[in-house]
Order: structure tokens, then C-alpha cells, then sequence
């Protein structure tokens, strides 16, 4: 530090131990640490937890470990915060073993893990493909007396969201009402999702009847995301309801919103109001991309109407795009 003539503080040091930690610099911020040390400034519990988290955002789990024990040492008790640190280092690392026993002698140095302790490990578990292990993990949070909060739940559902298990995800869902936590848009939209996934309309529907139930607006992607849901069966009619019930809610379609009803209309053998779509989103000024024709070229091929077909791919190229 530039001398200024003036000694630094505690919060001097710690102010460029953060920085350091930001920017994943593990040496650096090592470096403030000791040096605090030699110019006589104690470390406190803040010094160390900027270490840990620079020691968890480089993933070096052993690292922040050594440094948690040697803060324990020097009579400095690391808080939840601290342990959090370690945790995620730990996880990070795919070690759920070392994450485990982190938060054991968290609890057992009277220390509360938080959500934040088992979450961690949850979004590993989930996003690794590991649903059952998330959920054993949200069990085990509610037995430690830790209340599981939206985003615990909502990292589960988004693993059930690429899977498409609407039995699990909806057993789940019951068990976070039942448990009092309040669902958010995004977890209606990922159920929403999966609804979608197996066409599944009226489950998709139902979705955004609940999100008004418990005082959630349905937002742009809660329904694009239905509108998929008419796709497999082809329900043009039940898409245009939907888009109807969007734009009554002030929410302007997108792209995605109309390639979406225009991938039922294919879906459906309907040129005709694929077309009309098509010219809907032009006067709406809408970019229509290669997706857009894609979908009504497919339509005109559906009903076998090959010139048709040539037509739009025609103007297709005409408009700089390609098809992937």
C-alpha cells in the first residue's frame, strides 16, 4: 500500500484482501493476510473469510481448509460465513464427502449452518444430474431445523425441468407448499416447462391458473413456455388463447412467443394461418428469424404444397438467413 502517512487499519487491509479475493487471486490476498501480521494489525473473522472466498472461487478446497484450521488456531472462531466458504470450495471440487463434514463440525462448534450451507451442495447434486441426492440433501436440511428457501427448491426443479419428470417435480412442488415456501415466477416456470415438454397443455395451463392463485403474474417466458405446450398436439386454437391472455396481461409476443405458435400451426398442417401469423408478426414489427421461416416452410411441405414451400425459403434467403 502506498504509504500516506497514516497507518492502515483493519479495514484498509481487509478492503484490499476483498479486492484480491474478487479477482481470484489467492496469493495476493495471502499476502495482505500475513502482512497484517507483520505490521502488527490482528486479522479478524472478515480477513479470513475474504481468503476462504478466494480460495473457493479458484476451487482449491484444500487451500481454504488449511486456512480455516489455522484461523481456529490463532483464537479467531470462523462463523457461517467462513464455513459456507470452505463448503463451496468442497463442493466445487465434487468432493461431498469433505462438504458433509464441514457442515458436521459446523454444527458441532455451535455453529447454525444456513441455507446457504446445504444449497451449495444442492445446486451440485442437481446440475451433476444427481436429483435423488439433491432432494436426500433438502431432507437433511429440514432435519438440521435449516428452512429450505425458493432457490433450494427451484435448483431442483430446474434438474426436473431437463429430465421431464412431471411426477417427481410435481410431488416436490406439493411438498414445498406444504412446507410454507412460496413459489416465485421461476418456479412456476420451470414446471410450466415440463408440462411443455410432454405436451401437456392443460397441465401447462393449470400452471399459470396457480401462479394467479398465490398473487404471481405469469411473465413473458411463463407464457411462451405454455404456448409450447399446444405444439405437439397441434392445438392452434388453444396457442392463439394463450397469446390472446398474454397481450390482455400487457406483455408485448416475441419471436419467440409467435415461432412458437407458428411450429403448432406446422404441427397442425395450417399454411394458411401460418401465414397469417407470419404477416402478423411483420406488422408488429417483430424480427422474423430463420426459425419463423423454417416453421412455415414446414407447414407448406406439410400439406404438400412444394412451390409454396420454395416460396418462402426464397424470401428466406432474400432476408440474409439461412436455415440451421
Amino acid at each position: 500500500m502506498p504509504s500516506l502517512g497514516v497507518e492502515p487499519d483493519v479495514m484498509s487491509y481487509n478492503a484490499a484482501i476483498d479486492a484480491c479475493a474478487r479477482s481470484g487471486d489467492v496469493d495476493r490476498a495471502e499476502h495482505w493476510l500475513k502482512h497484517m501480521g507483520t505490521m502488527g494489525v490482528p486479522p479478524n473473522v472478515v480477513s479470513y473469510s475474504s481468503v476462504l472466498h478466494a480460495c473457493a472461487k479458484v476451487s482449491d478446497a484444500g487451500r481454504a481448509e488449511s486456512w480455516l484450521k489455522r484461523m481456529a488456531s490463532e483464537g479467531i472462531e470462523p462463523n457461517a460465513i467462513c464455513y459456507n466458504a470452505v463448503i463451496h470450495a468442497c463442493t466445487k471440487t465434487s468432493d461431498g464427502e469433505r462438504a458433509a463434514y464441514w457442515i458436521d463440525q459446523m454444527s458441532q462448534r455451535g455453529v447454525q449452518p444456513t441455507v446457504n450451507s446445504y444449497s451449495t451442495i444442492i445446486d451440485k447434486l442437481a446440475k451433476s444430474g444427481d436429483i435423488a441426492g439433491a432432494e436426500s440433501w433438502l431432507a437433511r436440511m429440514a432435519r438440521a431445523g435449516v428452512e429450505a428457501d425458493t432457490v433450494s427448491y427451484n435448483m431442483i426443479f430446474c434438474a426436473y425441468s431437463k429430465t421431464g419428470d412431471i411426477v417427481r417435480a410435481s410431488a416436490l412442488f406439493q411438498q414445498m407448499c406444504d412446507r410454507n415456501v412460496m413459489p416465485n415466477t421461476v418456479c412456476f416456470n420451470l414446471l410450466i416447462n415440463i408440462h411443455a415438454r410432454h405436451g401437456d397443455a392443460l397441465g401447462a395451463v393449470r400452471r399459470l391458473k396457480e401462479m394467479r392463485q398465490v398473487g404471481l403474474f405469469a411473465d413473458r417466458v411463463s407464457f411462451n413456455t405454455a404456448i409450447k405446450a399446444f405444439t405437439r398436439s397441434g392445438d392452434v386454437t388453444g396457442a392463439e388463447m394463450l397469446l390472446k391472455e398474454m397481450k390482455a396481461a400487457s406483455l408485448q409476443p416475441d419471436v419467440v412467443t409467435y415461432n412458437a405458435l407458428l411450429a403448432t400451426c406446422a404441427r397442425a398442417k395450417d399454411a394458411d394461418r401460418a401465414e397469417r401469423w407470419l404477416g402478423q408478426m411483420m406488422q408488429e414489427k417483430v424480427d422474423v428469424d430463420a426459425t419463423s421461416y423454417g416453421a412455415i416452410i414446414d407447414a407448406c411441405a406439410q400439406v404438400g404444397d412444394v412451390r409454396r414451400a420454395e416460396q418462402w425459403l426464397e424470401r428466406m434467403e432474400g432476408a440474409g438467413l439461412q436455415g440451421s
